[in-house]
This record gives structure tokens, C-alpha cells and sequence, in this order.
């Protein structure tokens, strides 16, 4: 544990424990069981909580008008809501909220924001970076990537959102829009993909590199959500590890940032230089 929170091989520990809980009682318990879905649940829950609470911390060490800073600030903002996401998908707090219908439009809704958030968030951070940085560029492939993304949910628009055709506008539109915003989301993954291929290595391609799996694995579960994946336990493992990658690289991030601080002396909102972060 660190002055700011939790170290990394700490959150790995805790998602160790998280995720191995939910194998096991998955196994033993079978996919008609909702033990397995509780634990998994309040491990996301959990996680997203680990990540606000290092995003925050991260919000306020970079300087007011840093993009990155604000970067930081719309991540904690995308872990506030995906709590209140997750309690909503437990299916304990399901069965007390009574109304599946009900249940679909909280998750939905807050999905959207959330999305949202991870999608500033994100933008944020790779501008806040790559203006920093000498000699970085982007690539036709990068864009090639984009393409790719955005065909791919063309057709999950078209054949694979899930309650689409159940009646239920509201909750289609909501689903439809999200998408849109996860092709936005993994587009910007693979910018900091790629980023952090052209630093060379380092500590702050590190970080990039776990943002952009976050973005990346977040985008991909969805579009193969209607495949009729989501009750695997391959599907359900990788789910319930998404939270656990973005935490991870927040507290990466955070105690990274706290170790320069150390370092070289560094005050809370004063010359902050990402770059030196590359080293």
C-alpha cells in the first residue's frame, strides 16, 4: 500500500482472488447458479472502486488545464458509474429491484455515460501525450484498424444487439448509440496502441499500453455479446476481467506518477512533464 492507494501487485492480488473465487464457484456451482454471478459482480465492483480511487488521485497530481489530468478525471467519472452498473447487474440487487425491464434500462443507461466518460477519457490522455512527444505519428494502419472496427459494428447493429427486437425502443436506441461510442473508444485504443509502440518501451508506454487494453477487450466483449458467448465461462471470465485490467493500469499510472514525485521532488500542480515519465 502506498500513500496513494493500493500498489499494483496489490490490485493483482486482489483481482487474483476476485476472479479465482468466481472460477471456482462457476465450476462447482454450473452456470444456472447465481453464486458465481454475485461474486463476479462484487469483483467488478471492487475493481471499479480501486480504479476511482486511483484516477482521482492521478486527476489531482497533473496540473488543472493538463489534458491528462482531465483525462484522469473522465476515467473516474466512467468507474463512478460502472459501479452503480454492476450492483444493478448482481443478482441479488436484481431480484430486489423487482422489474427485469427496469434492471435493463438502469445498465443501459449507465453504460452510456459511462462510455462516454471512458471515451474523453481516453481521447484526453492520448492527446495530453502525444503532443508532449517528439517524433510520434500516426499511421494509415492505425486507421486501417478503424475501418475494421467500424464494419464490425455495422454488423452488430444490423444482426446482433441484444433486445432489439423485444419491443423495447428505448433500451435498442441506448444499445445502439453505446456501440457507436465503443467504436469511438476502440478507435482511440489502438491510437494509444500504437503510441506506445512508437515510445519504445518505458514506463508511460506501460501505462498506455494497459489503457488501451481496457479499451480494446471492453470494445471487443460487446461485439461478440450477440453471438450468444455471454453465457460461456470463457466470455464471463474475460467480462469480469475488464475492470481488473483498467485498475490495474490506474494503479500502474498512480504509482508510477508518485514514484517521479518522489524522485525528483515534484509539488501537486506544478511543472508537471509527462514525458519524463517515458524514461
Amino acid at each position: 500500500m502506498s500513500r496513494l492507494g493500493l500498489t499494483p501487485t496489490g490490485v493483482t492480488i486482489c483481482a487474483t482472488a476476485g476472479l479465482g473465487l468466481f472460477l471456482v464457484t462457476r465450476i462447482i456451482q454450473g452456470p444456472s447458479n447465481d453464486l458465481p454471478e454475485v461474486i463476479g459482480e462484487a469483483s467488478c465492483v471492487v475493481a471499479y472502486l480501486i480504479g476511482l480511487h486511483s484516477c482521482w488521485h492521478l486527476a489531482v497530481l497533473y496540473p488543472r488545464k493538463s489534458p491528462v489530468g482531465l483525462g484522469w478525471l473522465a476515467m473516474g467519472g466512467n468507474c463512478f458509474l460502472s459501479v452503480f452498473r454492476h450492483l444493478a447487474l448482481n443478482p441479488l440487487l436484481r431480484k430486489a429491484i423487482g422489474l427485469q425491464q427496469r434492471v435493463y434500462w438502469i445498465s443501459q443507461s449507465t453504460q452510456l455515460f459511462a462510455l462516454i466518460c471512458v471515451l474523453i477519457g481516453t481521447l484526453a490522455i492520448w492527446w495530453g501525450i502525444y503532443r508532449l512527444l517528439i517524433g510520434v505519428r500516426l499511421h494509415w494502419r492505425d486507421f486501417r484498424g478503424i475501418a475494421v472496427m467500424a464494419a464490425l459494428v455495422i454488423w452488430a447493429v444490423g444482426s446482433h444487439v441484444s433486445l432489439s427486437h423485444s419491443g423495447q425502443g428505448g433500451i435498442a436506441f441506448l444499445q445502439v448509440f453505446s456501440l457507436g461510442l465503443l467504436i469511438a473508444i476502440g478507435a482511440v485504443g489502438l491510437l494509444l496502441h500504437s503510441l506506445s509502440m512508437q515510445m519504445g518501451g518505458g514506463r508511460l508506454a506501460m501505462v498506455m499500453q494497459w489503457i488501451a487494453a481496457y479499451a480494446l477487450t471492453r470494445s471487443t466483449l460487446t461485439f461478440t455479446q450477440g453471438w450468444g458467448l455471454d453465457s460461456s465461462l470463457a466470455w464471463r471470465l474475460a467480462f469480469y476481467s475488464v475492470p481488473w485490467i483498467f485498475a490495474l493500469g490506474a494503479a500502474y499510472s498512480c504509482w508510477l506518477a508518485d514514484s517521479v514525485k518522489r524522485g525528483i521532488g515534484w509539488q501537486p500542480c506544478r511543472n508537471w512533464d509527462v514525458s519524463s515519465l517515458a524514461e
